[in-house]
């Protein structure tokens, strides 16, 4: 929901696709868009300076889930977010 609303907020994008994937023993959550992108380590420190938390808060859930989480963006480029969860038998 974050992820989503994020483009929606930030990206101009006017395509972003999101995609779930369960297998046995994980849950991925891939969404992704075309939009303006940015440099993830800047704009993460930047986000956390002004009490913008989104993708910070993502990545802390996933975390406290077992899982991962890879943020990949490209100023120009658009942004892909993946998440990885571990299912419990």
């Amino acid at each position: 929901q974050e992820a989503l609303n994020n483009i929606r907020q930030h990206s101009r994008a006017t395509e972003a696709t999101a995609y779930l994937n369960f297998s046995p023993t994980r849950l991925t959550v891939n969404i992704s868009d075309n939009g303006t992108g940015f440099v993830s380590k800047e704009a993460m420190q930047l986000a956390a300076e002004h009490g913008h938390l989104g993708l910070l808060g993502m990545r802390e859930r996933v975390d406290s889930m077992g899982g991962t989480l890879a943020v990949a963006s490209n100023p120009g480029g658009g942004t892909s977010i993946v998440a990885r969860i571990p299912l419990q038998s």
